[in-house]
């Protein structure tokens, strides 16, 4: 990870990083899960591709930003990109446990009943993008 980063967050946060690597280092369901050296992990639902960027979120936290760092992308579609800004509700949580708690979403193949609606609904939207590369009203989807 990046050391300039790391040398910024207090120590309960990175606590939490250290429980994030334990959970991914831990659990057998992560196989389809990609981590990448930066920090990002892509996680696949049906067709839709969503990142949470760890650092990134992290940098945003630092920045007084309290937001998770999430897209979303389609497979197979590269053209297909979307922010999706899920805010972090309690600002005295470190920042790691909500990328934990996202992890376990994913896990959970983003459960309709725990997933914020804001993230469930852009997740539909990539999936009804792949079945006809239509947004919801049947227009050419104009990606962010």
């Amino acid at each position: 990870m990046n050391e300039e980063l790391l040398s910024q967050l207090d120590s309960s946060d990175l606590k939490s990083l250290e429980h994030l690597e334990n959970v991914v280092a831990n659990n057998e369901e992560l196989e389809s899960f990609e981590i990448n050296e930066r920090g990002c992990v892509l996680v696949r639902n049906d067709q839709a591709e969503i990142t949470l960027d760890i650092l990134e979120t992290h940098a945003l936290r630092l920045a007084n930003d309290h937001h998770l760092a999430i897209t979303i992308g389609v497979n197979g579609f590269p053209e297909y990109h979307r922010n999706v800004w899920i805010t972090v509700p309690n600002f005295d949580i470190p920042v790691g446990d909500y990328c934990v708690s996202f992890l376990l979403l994913a896990i959970n193949g983003f459960d309709v009943d725990l997933t914020p609606q804001h993230l469930r609904d852009e997740i539909d939207r990539a999936k009804r993008f792949t079945d006809d590369g239509k947004d919801e009203d049947g227009n050419e989807d104009e990606t962010t």
